[in-house]
């Protein structure tokens, strides 16, 4: 099915595929990221020419063409990193994909913690060079990576804006939840 989740780092596509094995979407620059820029390539990872409705739409006909195929497809509606202090808004071009597969979507909250507060160190922002964030989380000590899979769905009835609003409603619940009782569940 479609996973969709919101986006705070790189290091989320880690975190994810330790639990479940997805082919994600990622911006095409990530390319050239040196090392890690190789590894997107290798997992089957779609890439998308941001600013095109035509690359959107040749992307969303790979994406239900994997999904056909049993493939679970991760995608981050946000569009790009943040703090992740909250959920910010979703574009709702690549959920069509799940739309038109006709296959299960479900929401996934994820959530950085260190010492039982939002961690700062793990949220990847534009400021930041991929080398120097690397260096700085290989130096840091343990973030816990907290993964919160909300019910699985078809979504049958609704209009790939009306699916952006409900995934984004269920991953916006989770962040209203105190980080004590997350950590307390694991």
């Amino acid at each position: 099915g479609l996973l969709a989740a919101n986006h705070i780092s790189w290091l989320d596509i880690i975190a994810i595929n330790s639990v479940i094995a997805a082919r994600f979407v990622s911006k095409d620059d990530v390319v050239g990221w040196p090392v890690i820029g190789l590894l997107p390539k290798w997992s089957g990872t779609f890439f998308l020419q941001r600013g095109s409705a035509k690359a959107v739409s040749q992307l969303n006909e790979q994406i239900v063409e994997a999904l056909h195929n049993e493939a679970t497809v991760a995608v981050f509606p946000e569009g790009t990193t943040h703090d992740g202090l909250k959920v910010h808004r979703f574009f709702s071009a690549l959920l069509q994909a799940g739309l038109d597969a006709g296959v299960t979507v479900q929401a996934l909250t994820i959530r950085y913690i260190r010492n039982n507060k939002p961690d700062q160190l793990a949220p990847f922002l534009d400021d930041e060079t991929i080398v120097k964030h690397l260096f700085k989380i290989m130096g840091a000590s343990r973030t816990d990576a907290y993964l919160v899979f909300s019910e699985a769905f078809i979504p049958d009835a609704l209009t790939r804006k009306q699916l952006a609003e409900k995934l984004h409603n269920q991953i916006a619940l989770q962040f209203e939840k105190p980080i004590a009782e997350l950590v307390k569940k694991n």
